[in-house]
C-alpha cells in the first residue's frame, strides 16, 4: 500500500478538484496468515530523494500498487500509477522482486496504448494470462490491456470499456466463469456510490 504518513497539503495545481497529497515516501508491505494479525515488512519500493527527474521522486505521485506473481519468471511484479504533482504525467510504473516482501527493483514507466493511465488494477486469469485495467483517456474510458508473458509490459491487445463513464478505482474478480468489475465515479476524495458490471469474457 501507499505510505501516507507525513503532513497533508493541497497543491495550488490541484485546488480545483481537491487533490490533496503527502510527499512520496514509498510502498509498504504487510502480510497475514489470518487477515487479523499483520506483520509489517517495511518500505519495499522507497521514494527517490536526490533525482527530481525520477518517477519516484518525493515530489511526485505513486499510488494504487498491485502485485502479482509470474510463474514463468518466478518474479513478483508490481504495477502502480506514477504521476507528477498535477497528475499530468499519467503513467504506469513497473517493478519486480524475487520476494513479495521486496525489495522491488523499479524498471520504469510508460503509457499503455499511448494513452494516459491513472487508477489501475491487475487481474490474472485461470490460464495465467494477465490483464491491466487503467482509467484512461483523461478518465473518460477504462482500458483493459493484455500483459506480456512476463507481466512487465503490454502486448498492444486492448479493449476500451465504459466509454464516457468517467470511472476510477477499478477492482476485478472472477466467480463461476463470470468476470465482475467494481469501480467508482471520479470525485477525488469525495464519496460516491460504487458501480458494478458483469461480463462473460475478460
Amino acid at each position: 500500500g501507499e505510505i501516507k504518513s507525513g503532513p497533508t497539503d493541497l497543491p495550488a495545481a490541484n485546488a480545483d478538484w481537491g487533490g490533496t497529497r503527502v510527499d512520496l515516501t514509498g510502498i509498504s508491505c504487510y502480510s497475514s496468515k489470518d487477515l487479523l494479525n499483520w506483520k509489517y515488512h517495511g518500505n519495499i519500493l522507497p521514494a527517490v530523494v536526490d533525482d527530481i527527474n525520477h518517477d519516484l521522486y518525493i515530489g511526485n505521485v505513486a499510488e494504487r500498487p498491485k502485485v502479482v506473481f509470474n510463474a514463468k519468471s518466478g518474479k513478483f511484479v508490481m504495477w502502480l500509477h506514477v504521476d507528477s504533482l498535477d497528475y499530468s504525467k499519467a503513467r504506469c510504473g513497473v517493478a519486480t522482486s524475487d520476494n513479495p516482501e521486496g525489495p522491488f527493483e523499479y524498471l520504469g514507466s510508460f503509457r499503455p496504448n499511448k494513452q494516459m493511465a491513472r487508477d489501475l488494477t491487475v487481474f490474472v486469469d485461470d490460464d495465467e494470462r494477465a490483464y491491466l485495467f487503467t482509467s484512461s483517456e483523461d478518465n473518460a474510458a477504462m482500458h483493459i490491456s493484455q500483459l506480456s508473458d512476463d507481466y512487465i509490459s503490454t502486448t498492444g491487445n486492448y479493449s476500451r470499456i465504459f466509454v464516457g463513464k468517467f470511472m476510477e478505482a477499478p477492482t476485478v474478480f472472477k466467480k463461476s466463469g463470470k468476470y465482475y468489475f467494481i469501480g467508482s465515479r471520479c470525485t477525488a476524495w469525495k464519496p460516491n456510490a460504487a458501480r458494478s458490471a458483469i461480463a462473460s469474457s475478460i
